[in-house]
Formats: structure tokens, C-alpha cells, sequence
């Protein structure tokens, strides 16, 4: 302490004193000394000793000059642990070390020290030592004590700073040190007695070498983790020990050398289950910072940490892995402690275990976390997606949509939908998450663009060599040379090949350019420039994309049969799912391509049994093509074409025979609008009609006749996301209903039928044993102010009646993790991380931030309690609006009283999650569409009650308010239809009849027969005459 009084002293003497001396003491030349003349009597007259002093004191701000710079720049080095390099200033900046070092070490140390004592103290049992050791004590946060850390005697001379330098490189690491040490550095970590035996972690002892790891390319500290410490949730630990060589966890150069911990002793080592095992065994279980995609040993947590229990050091220094239930040190959370929303050793169902790709999963410590925890998430949602692009996610999931409006639209009243599997819904809302729908809405725009600007100018489109999708532009690079259309920046260069040279042309469309010209597209282009536009991956600039027509035959090549399965499932799905996909016929042939092909159900793809077959087809369809006059490529761009001219794509599962091949690269050559996908790692050449595809696991390279070489990351399509997309195919496609259950008696209570007609009082659903009977919240009114937590979901998301402090950000994710957990009582942390898809950290900080919100009942009980046995559950009294409204049906629709029905659409502010983003709440997905179905039924039989009992207001006020959860629905506009003609308003009539023969024009289905005979009643007056 009193060192650093000194140094502090000594500082501001320098700084600030020697400044006043200079302007009170110095005597600078006054200003008329650079006339010329002045200058010349100066130096030629004698001194009186004032010239003297001009230049002590120019060369004395010169010196507090650099001494200021050199404190300035190791103030920056020290605050920042890492040394700044500045040539010429090594002297000073040594001379200023030492005393920034006393007056930061006075101030730092005894903060440090503190908080490193009152971590609870795991006692270390070591064993006999060579030579002199430190005490016991903690490992410091972030560092691992083991037996091999270096022990340094004190000598003389000795600080912490110099240490630091000596065992790392660095100076600015002495806080490493300094925090291994606290039971020594009381006293300030410039006070140094000589003697002392100081613990340098990290560093082993001489004459021990610690085992090291050469990172290669793809590699990840989790898999390094699994190969070599056995366990992949080792990684946080790995990262620990080579922070100083890898600073950000998700960036692990190749070539990096890493030091492993030391093995564990065999006597003291937890035992831990082989690697096969902890792979195939569910994770829901796993240690609360693993995260979705770890896969730890389950182990259940012990009562008391013990001198050689798990995450205590043993003999040899090695600490065991970490018990479950009880998180590593970190921000907020005392080492040993078990932590809320901690999993136990409950077995765990396979429906709870998340859902995971192949390919060693990307670790991301909570500290490299961004405050929302974007980069973490989006590390969770690759773990559930693969290398799935964010195109082909939003065509996907554009697809699952309508699909499931199609089966609204033709749902029968009291039916239910089909709903997939937990692992089909967690694979649908990590593509929800991964989509880019704003990049493939405007690649679709680009496409019509460009489509109608060579139709108008009577010019064939010319063959596309590749596209570049990015957020910001998208660009086209393509053979010819064709004028860009408006908004495009066009470029063109001559480039050689093989057959001379040959022009390439390169349009870009930014994001910008986009938004001020898609307006000049009218509304009937729907024709596309290129229907085969399919991604291969992602280049450094964005997805990389190319026309597999122009292409001509792509052959994939790789010796592994699951990387080419993988990256054919991708072209299949997306040639199948694009918005274009109406324009392009697509003819599979294999029997994994058919299985898709029969789920899909899409008018567009096509499952074939042959090749020579389909060979002898095309080869005659081309044949009738070339018979008719004009440019062949523009007659598909005729409004009376139909399919005639359609390009089309063959993906073939196993190669062709040489025979096969001739014939297809002939039809390609002669212009035919054909193109092919084939693996053939036997024939892998290029040319004129031949591309290649050279894949590998995480690299992949382009290859064509004369363009060059094009590096990408594939698109690969894993075979779990292939099974959940194809299971949501079946689900979302499926014309199979069930008795709804909001429909039939309920299988619990329901509401008591005793009291008012007209009250509002409602139970919510019991959630546990614990439920008061005075919890009896209202569905409206001024009850609002003193009700418990509720998740309003029914319209605009919002969450009333918390008692604590509202979260400053992430808000809405709050108030979706209440309703998480309201659907799923009971489940885990890793469960709830892997449903909503994302990171461990992301969870915890809003689980935080969701238990402060919600606060505490009126006995101190909080409504989110610390999930000690693991299993999440919130207070009974939380609930939501939706549960309301399934209380009042309880009992089925059909038997509620007509008030409960209408005290039920009264609760309806909105569409169901009317203002979730894109990719949020996809969990909720199945929950939304029985919110949909439910309320469309409650008002279509209160619209028929109503008609019945002569009340067309309320017919009309039930069947307007469902259309605004459910708008164009053909039911709800029948029964508006036959309000308006009972009535009488015969415009009304006639605009609801437009309205609805133009929703199922769209849609492309037919209306109901019953429908059919509502609108000739109400239009003509009579039904028409079924038979003669």
C-alpha cells in the first residue's frame, strides 16, 4: 500500500508538477526570434544564460511530452492485457511500468483477493510435492490448479508485472497470477516478500511437459474436447486453459497449438461412460451449460462437494467434470453452487432430447456472447439445421404455411388438424429462425424482372453462369451480352476459354435499387428468368447459386455416400420447394427421391422407375419442340404455352451408365431446356454441358468449362432435417382430421356450471397440486390491475399482472418463455433450449430476466420458483388468455352456454401472435393453428345460434370478429354471407360472393358444395337442378 502512495506521488510530480515548474521556471523565445534579424543578433551577441534556458526548456517539455505519451500508452496496454508496440519508447515506457503497476495493483488487489475468497473453498487434497508449494486454495476463476503449475520462489527484484513477462510473454497478464495467489497478495500485489512460493498457472513445472493438441482444419474446441478429454462439454475448459491462444471460442485458427489439462488420476477420476455411449444416450439431462448439442454424462449431483468429488481437483491436480446441477464459475454464480433451471438426474425422455446434425458442434462461451446473444443462437439453430442455406429454410417453411392454409381452408367443423412430432416442430422453428425470406423474396422479384425484360425486348434469356444472394445485392453473372434492366449496374469483360474467348456479363441489384424499382413490375409477370435457379452453398459474398439447365450435367463428387445423399437431398428439396417451382418439372429417380416426391405431393416433381425411359421422352419432347418456327427459348414465355415448354430436371440417385450419360449430354449440346444432377465420382470432367461439384464435408469447389473455380461451403441436407422435413410434408399435406378436442367433453373439469348467466369470472386450469381456491382471476375489468402473471396471446402478445421490474430489452422473448413454459410444465433446461432453438446463455439471461419481471405472490412465493430437482414449472396462478378461453369450452363448443361463447370471442383481440416476428415462436406453430381452429368454430356455431334465435347483430359481430383471425375463411364467409341476406342488404351479398369465389381462385381449391348452394340461393334465388 504505502508503495503505491509512493508511486501515485511519484506520477503526479511528473505529470502535473513538472508541467507548473516548466511554465513558471521556463523562459520560451518570444515570438519576434524567427524574424530573421533577431535571429542573426542572437546568435552573434554574447549570452546572458536566457538562450541557455530557451533550450532546457524546449528539451523539458519535450521529455514530460514523451513521459505523458509513454503513460498514456501503457495505461492503454494495462487496461486492455495486451502489450501496444511503439518503437522509442522502451525506456520510458519501462520507467513508468513499475509505478503504474504499484498504483493499479493498490487499488486492483484487494478487490481481487475478496472476491476470490468469498468463492466457497473446495478443499485440495494434495499429494507429496517436490520441493516447496503454495497453500491450499481455490482455483482461480477461469483457471484449472493442477499438480503441474509452476511454482516460482520470490527472489529479489521480483514483481508481479516482471513474472508475468517472464512465464508469458506479456506483462499485462500479472492478474493471472495475482488471482491464483490470494491467500499470499493481502497486502497488495506489488508486495512481494522474498521467499514466497507464488503459483504461475498455465505453466507447467520444469522437467513436465504438458500433453498439446495441433489444431486442424475442422476442428472445434468441443470435438478436440471429445477426442481427446472424452467428453465434449469439456470445451469451456479446454478454452480456459489456451485463452491467451484463443480468445474468441467459435474462431480456432488451424495450426493453433493448444494445451490439454492434465489427465485425471484413475483412482480419484470420476468414472465416465464411453463415448459411444454418451452419444447415443438422450442429453436432456445434460449439465445446464451445455446447451442443445452437448452431450454430457448424466450423473446425478452430489449432496456435498468433497475433497475428491466431481469438480473438485484430485491428487493430481485434475479436476473431474462437472456435476450436473452445479455450473462452473461464472458471472453471478458461486463455484459448487447448483443453479436454478438445473437439470437433476431424472431420466430423461427422447422426446425431450434436442435435436442435433452431424458434425462436431460449434462452442460459444456465454462470455463471447453479443448482448442479445445473436451469435449463440445462431451456433444453436446450425446445431438443429446443419448447413441447411437461409433460402432453401424460407422456401421451406413458405411451403409448410400454405400447405397448412390449404388444410384450414377445407377443415370440417369440430375436426382436427394432424400435428407432427416434438423433433419435426423443433426442426420447422430452427428453420423458421434460419430463414432469409426478405433475400428470397427479392431473388424472386429479380427473377420475374429479368423475365419480363427479355420477353419485352424479344430476347432469349441468357444462360446464367452463377448468382450471388446477398443481404445487401444480389448479382447475376451471365454469357452474352444483354442490356441490364432499369435499377441493374451492369458490367461486361471478355474472358478466354476453350473454344476462344468469350464474354461474361455481371448485373447487381442492391437491396437499395430494389426497393425503389419493385413497383415497376406488374402484377401478371409470373414467368421467371431461370425455373432451375437452385443453390449449391455459400461463397464469402453470399449463397451461390446457379441454373441447372445452363449448367447442363452437374455431377457430384465424393467418395462418401452420406455427403452425397446429403447434398442431393438439398438440390431436390429446393428445386421442389421454390417459389418457382410451378415453372420447372423435376423427375426424381431413386427411392428416397420418390419417397419425398409421394410426401410432397407437388404438382411439379415427379417420381420416374427409368432412365431410358425417361430418356426416350425427353429425346421426343425435344424433338416436337424443334419443330415449331422462332427463337425455341421465348415460346415459354407465351400466354397460351401451358407446360409444353417447361424446362425440366432430372435428379438421379445412382450414376448413370456411359450409355445414359452420352444421351443426356447430347440433349444438353443440341439446346434442349434439360439439365441433370448425377453422382458419378468416377467421371468427374468438364466441358461444354458438364459442371462438377467436388464436395467434401465443410468445403466444396465449382467447377465448369470456362469460368473459374468457385470455393463455397456445400448445402447439405443431414438426414435427420430430411426426416422432419418430410414428416411436415406428410402432416401439413394430409387430409386426415380428428375429433377436435375443444369439440367433445373435455377429460378435465370443466367450468362450474352454478351462478350468472352473464358472469365473467373464469377458472384457470389447474397447474399443480398447490392451486388456491381464492386464485380465481377475471377475464376483464378492472380485475386487470390485481390478477396474477397472464400471457395474453389471443391478438398482440403482451404479459400483465407481473409484480417485479420489467426487462429494459428482449421483452417479447420474456414473454415467450412464459408461455413456453405455461404449454410445457415440467420440462428442462435443455429441453426448453432445444425447443426454442437456442443458445444455453441466451436462456439463462432471459430466465433471469423473466423470474424479475414476474416477481412474487402476496406470500412471498415467486410466480417463477428456482428449479432445483431441474424441472421447470411456474406458479400455478400463472396463466394465460388462451387458458381462459379453453376453460369456458371445456365442456365442448357445441354444449357451451351462448354467453360463454361470446365472452370467449370477446377475449379474441387479434389474430393468435399477431406481432411475432418471422422465426420467433415457431415453437408455438401447433398452438397457433388450434387457436385458429377453436375460435373459428366458437363463432361459426354462435353465428348459427344467433340466426336461429333472429339476433343478426350478434351473427354479424361473431362472424366479423373470427374473419379477423381467420380472414377469407369460406365457412365464416358463408355464415357472414347469410347474415347479410337475411338481412337484406343485397350489395353486402354481392361483394361477400367476390370475395368469396376470389379466395379460392387464389388458393386454387374449390369451394364446398354446401357453399355452391348457399351462394345460388342467395344470388339466383334457387338451387339448381342436380339431375334432369
Amino acid at each position: 500500500m504505502v508503495r503505491g502512495l509512493v508511486a501515485l506521488l511519484v506520477l503526479l510530480a511528473l505529470l502535473v508538477g513538472a508541467p507548473l515548474l516548466l511554465v513558471v521556471a521556463g523562459h520560451l523565445p518570444s515570438l519576434d526570434l524567427v524574424a530573421p534579424t533577431e535571429l542573426w543578433r542572437r546568435l552573434t551577441s554574447p549570452d546572458d544564460g536566457s538562450a541557455l534556458l530557451v533550450v532546457l526548456t524546449l528539451l523539458g517539455w519535450l521529455a514530460w511530452l514523451v513521459l505523458l505519451v509513454s503513460t498514456l500508452v501503457e495505461s492503454v496496454a494495462i487496461a486492455a492485457r495486451r502489450p501496444l508496440r511503439l518503437p522509442g519508447l522502451a525506456v520510458p515506457r519501462g520507467m513508468v511500468r513499475g509505478l503504474l503497476l504499484a498504483v493499479v495493483a493498490m487499488v486492483v488487489t484487494p478487490q481481487v483477493a475478496g472476491s476470490a475468497q468469498a468463492e466457497p473453498v473446495l478443499a485440495v487434497q494434495a499429494g507429496p510435492q517436490a520441493g516447496p508449494r503454495a497453500p491450499d486454495r481455490p482455483a482461480a476463476p477461469g483457471e484449472s490448479l493442477r499438480s503441474s503449475d509452476h511454482r516460482h520462489e520470490v527472489v529479489e527484484g521480483d514483481d508481479l508485472w516482471s513474472l508475468a513477462e517472464r512465464y508469458y510473454g506479456d506483462g499485462t497478464q500479472w492478474r493471472r497470477i495475482a488471482a491464483a495467489n490470494p491467500d499470499r497478495l493481502t497486502g497488495g500485489a506489488d508486495h512481494l516478500q522474498v521467499g514466497w512460493h507464488l503459483v504461475v498457472p498455465g505453466v507447467a513445472e520444469p522437467g513436465q511437459t504438458a500433453p498439446t493438441v495441433r489444431v486442424r482444419e475442422g476442428d472445434t474446441l468441443s470435438s478436440l474436447a471429445a477426442t481427446h478429454l472424452g467428453d465434449p462439454a469439456r470445451w469451456a475448459e479446454l478454452h480456459a486453459l489456451n485463452r491467451d491462444a484463443v480468445p474468441d471460442a467459435d474462431e480456432l485458427a488451424v495450426g493453433t497449438v493448444l494445451e490439454l489439462p492434465a489427465v485425471e488420476d484413475d483412482r480419484t477420476a470420476a468414472p465416465q461412460r464411453p463415448a459411444e455411449e454418451r452419444r447415443a444416450a438422450p442429453d436432456e439431462d445434460a449439465p445446464d451449460g451445455g446447451g442443445p448439442g452437448a452431450q454430457p454424462s448424466p450423473r446425478p449431483p452430489s449432496a456435498e462437494p468433497t475433497a475428491s468429488g466431481p469438480g473438485t481437483p484430485t491428487t493430481s491436480g485434475a479436476p473431474t467434470p462437472a456435476t450436473p446441477g452445479v455450473a462452473p464459475p461464472g458471472p453471478g454464480t458461486p463455484a459448487g453452487q447448483p443453479t436454478p433451471d438445473a437439470p437433476s438426474g431424472t431420466a430423461p425422455t427422447s422426446e425431450d432430447a434436442p435435436t442435433t446434425q452431424p458434425g462436431p458442434p460449434r462452442p460459444v462461451a456465454p462470455e463471447a456472447e453479443d448482448p442479445d446473444g445473436v451469435t449463440a443462437d445462431a451456433v444453436a439453430r446450425v446445431g438443429v439445421v446443419g448447413s441447411t442455406g437461409g433460402l432453401l429454410a424460407a422456401a421451406l417453411v413458405g411451403g409448410f404455411a400454405y400447405r397448412r392454409t390449404l388444410q384450414l381452408h377445407g377443415r370440417p367443423l369440430g375436426r382436427a388438424l394432424p400435428l407432427p412430432s416434438r423433433r419435426a416442430s423443433t426442426v420447422r422453428a430452427a428453420l423458421a429462425q434460419h430463414q432469409e425470406s426478405l433475400s428470397l423474396e427479392h431473388l424472386l422479384w429479380v427473377q420475374r424482372r429479368v423475365a419480363a425484360h427479355c420477353a419485352s425486348r424479344q430476347e432469349p434469356v441468357p444462360p446464367l453462369t452463377h448468382a450471388v444472394v446477398a443481404p445487401d445485392a444480389i448479382t447475376l453473372v451471365h454469357r452474352g451480352f444483354l442490356p441490364a434492366p432499369s435499377g441493374f449496374a451492369s458490367t461486361s469483360e471478355l474472358r478466354p476459354g476453350a473454344d476462344g474467348p468469350s464474354r461474361r456479363t455481371t448485373w447487381t441489384l442492391t437491396a437499395e435499387d430494389w426497393q425503389a424499382h419493385r413497383h415497376e413490375l406488374v402484377e401478371d409477370a409470373s414467368a421467371v428468368a431461370w425455373p432451375s435457379l437452385v443453390s449449391l452453398g455459400r461463397t464469402d459474398r453470399g449463397h451461390l447459386l446457379v441454373s441447372l439447365t445452363d449448367l447442363g450435367l452437374t455431377t457430384l463428387a465424393t467418395d462418401d455416400p452420406e455427403l452425397l445423399r446429403a447434398a442431393g437431398t438439398a438440390v431436390l428439396m429446393e428445386l421442389a420447394c421454390s417459389p418457382w417451382a410451378e415453372q420447372l418439372t423435376t423427375t426424381v429417380l431413386g427411392a428416397e427421391a420418390a419417397e419425398f416426391a409421394h410426401a410432397a405431393d407437388l404438382s411439379g416433381v415427379h417420381a420416374a422407375t427409368g432412365l431410358d425411359e425417361e430418356l426416350d421422352r425427353l429425346e421426343r419432347r425435344w424433338r416436337a419442340q424443334q419443330q415449331r418456327p422462332g427463337v425455341l427459348a421465348l415460346h415459354r414465355f407465351e400466354p397460351d404455352a401451358d407446360t409444353a415448354w417447361t424446362p425440366e430436371v432430372l435428379v438421379l440417385a445412382d450414376p448413370p451408365t456411359e450409355v445414359q450419360r452420352e444421351r443426356l449430354h447430347g440433349l444438353v449440346l443440341e439446346g434442349a431446356p434439360v439439365g441433370a444432377v448425377l453422382p458419378d465420382p468416377a467421371r468427374t470432367s468438364v466441358g461444354p454441358g458438364l459442371g462438377c461439384l467436388r464436395l467434401r464435408q465443410d468445403r466444396a469447389r465449382l467447377e465448369t468449362a470456362d469460368d473459374p473455380v468457385v470455393e463455397l461451403v456445400p448445402q447439405l441436407v443431414g438426414v435427420e432435417v430430411r426426416e422432419a422435413v418430410l414428416e411436415l410434408m406428410r402432416v401439413s399435406g394430409s387430409t386426415a382430421t380428428t375429433p377436435a378436442s375443444w369439440w367433445g367433453p373435455a377429460t378435465g373439469a370443466g367450468p362450474d356450471a352454478a351462478g350468472d348467466e352473464d358472469r365473467t369470472v373464469v377458472r384457470l386450469p389447474g397447474r399443480g397440486s398447490q392451486e388456491k381456491e381464492d386464485d380465481v382471476p377475471t377475464s376483464g375489468g378492472d380485475a386487470d390491475a390485481t390478477r396474477p402473471p397472464t400471457v395474453l396471446m389471443l391478438g398482440v402478445v403482451e404479459l400483465i399482472g407481473a409484480r417485479g421490474t420489467p426487462p429494459t430489452r428482449a421483452v417479447k422473448q420474456c414473454i415467450e418463455y412464459c408461455a413456453w413454459l405455461l404449454e410445457n410444465p415440467g420440462r428442462t433446461a435443455p429441453a426448453m433450449a432445444s425447443s426454442l432453438v437456442v443458445a444455453e446463455g441466451t436462456r439463462r439471461s432471459n430466465m433471469s430476466r423473466l423470474r424479475t419481471w414476474l416477481g412474487a405472490d402476496e406470500d412471498g412465493e415467486p410466480y417463477l420458483p428456482d428449479a432445483y430437482s431441474g424441472r421447470i414449472s411456474l406458479h400455478p396462478a400463472v396463466g394465460s388468455d388462451w387458458d381462459e378461453l379453453q376453460v369456458l369450452v371445456a365442456g365442448g363448443v357445441p354444449q357451451a352456454r351462448t354467453d360463454a361463447l361470446v365472452t370467449a370471442l370477446r377475449m379474441v383481440r387479434g389474430a393468435p401472435l399477431a406481432d411475432a416476428a418471422p422465426g420467433q415462436w415457431g415453437w408455438a406453430e401447433e398452438m397457433r393453428v388450434q387457436m385458429l381452429c377453436t375460435i373459428r368454430d366458437i363463432a361459426l356455431v354462435l353465428t348459427d345460434r344467433a340466426l336461429e334465435a333472429g339476433d343478426l347483430d350478434l351473427a354479424r359481430w361473431a362472424a366479423a370478429r373470427a374473419l379477423t383471425v381467420c380472414p377469407d375463411d369460406e365457412r365464416l364467409l358463408v355464415a357472414r354471407l347469410r347474415t347479410e341476406h337475411r338481412a337484406g342488404h343485397r350489395a353486402e351479398v354481392e361483394r361477400i360472393a367476390r370475395r368469396l369465389t376470389r379466395s379460392a381462385r387464389v388458393l386454387g381449391v374449390d369451394l364446398d358444395g354446401d357453399t355452391v348452394r348457399v351462394l345460388q340461393e342467395v344470388l339466383e334465388g334457387r338451387h339448381r337442378a342436380r339431375e334432369a
